[in-house]
């Protein structure tokens, strides 16, 4: 049996589908042309530009970090703003992108990120075809916005959405897969097994998620060793935690040559942020100035990073 099949009794398609469906291309097109036309931006006063799909690089980057032995957790400042956060795996799997043009590989990560949630609602059961209709219509901004800046956050909805219908269709290979590949990629998505309590087969559900959670934690073995491997576990932990990692870290700017300080300072609200920023100005003086004279009480930027 086809896992998209509907269920009995679920309405005929309805006439609304394609044209939602070529909404949520539209906007991943218009997207990725306003960043590839888009020019640069800086994150920093005085700091270097960069490509304003910056997360997009980001993930291009990690795999040929990964491949190359390096560690895909830390700052590579000469190439995108920002830190990697996700895991090793998600790095390798982006690999299928990022040997493309940057044009023709971010319009497809685009609209992964805008098919997955489209079709991830459109199985959802119990709903008419109008009521799905209707939800990706007011998702259809925050969808533009996310990819807009190149996020995950499509993906991430999508996958956990398509988790929850195929556990409903008992498809609980697929179900699983979503849920523990949404984990590779941003921790939080494992939270969504705990919706797995309200289901039969419990034994069944436990084994597909330890199956899966194996898969993608080896699934790197393909590209590096397995020392390398748990390093990068190791320092995935240590970013993810947030905790000081010492005067040893280095920029990865070609020459690795900047040592820094501790880059997450307990006695700041905002650690993380301080940690990229205070990198950001070993390695760029210029706005060293705007640094030290940054309080640790200023308030969170509207970029968001």
């Amino acid at each position: 049996m086809n896992i998209f099949t509907s269920k009995p009794g679920q309405s005929r398609r309805s006439k609304n589908v394609p044209i939602v469906l070529i909404a949520y291309i539209l906007i991943a097109v218009i997207a990725t042309a306003q960043d590839i036309f888009g020019g640069l931006k800086t994150f920093l006063p005085e700091g270097p530009a960069y490509l304003r799909y910056n997360n997009f690089r980001i993930f291009k980057l990690s795999f040929y970090h990964l491949v190359q032995g390096k560690d895909i957790y830390q700052l590579f400042p000469a190439e995108h703003w920002d830190l990697y956060k996700y895991s090793p795996a998600f790095a390798l799997c982006f690999g299928i992108l990022s040997w493309m043009p940057d044009s023709i590989g971010l319009l497809l990560w685009n609209l992964i990120n805008s098919l997955c949630l489209f079709f991830g609602i459109r199985l959802l059961p119990n709903l008419s075809d109008e009521r799905k209709s209707w939800i990706l219509l007011f998702s259809l901004l925050e969808m533009l916005l996310s990819i807009q800046n190149t996020q995950s956050n499509g993906l991430m909805a999508g996958l956990i959405v398509l988790a929850f219908a195929f556990a409903e269709r008992s498809k609980y290979a697929w179900s699983t897969l979503c849920i523990v590949f949404s984990f590779y990629i941003k921790i939080y998505g494992i939270l969504a097994l705990v919706f797995y309590l309200f289901y039969p087969g419990k034994l069944r559900l436990a084994a597909w998620t330890i199956f899966w959670m194996v898969f993608f934690a080896l699934l790197p073995l393909a590209a590096v060793s397995t020392h390398q491997l748990g390093f990068l576990y190791n320092s995935w932990l240590s970013a993810a935690a947030e905790r000081p990692v010492g005067v040893d870290r280095r920029i990865a700017d070609g020459d690795h040559g900047h040592l820094v300080p501790p880059v997450f300072p307990e006695e700041c609200g905002h650690r993380r942020r301080r940690g990229i920023v205070r990198a950001a100005a070993g390695a760029y003086p210029p706005v060293q100035r705007t640094i030290h004279s940054a309080s640790c009480t200023s308030p969170p930027s509207s970029s968001g990073w």
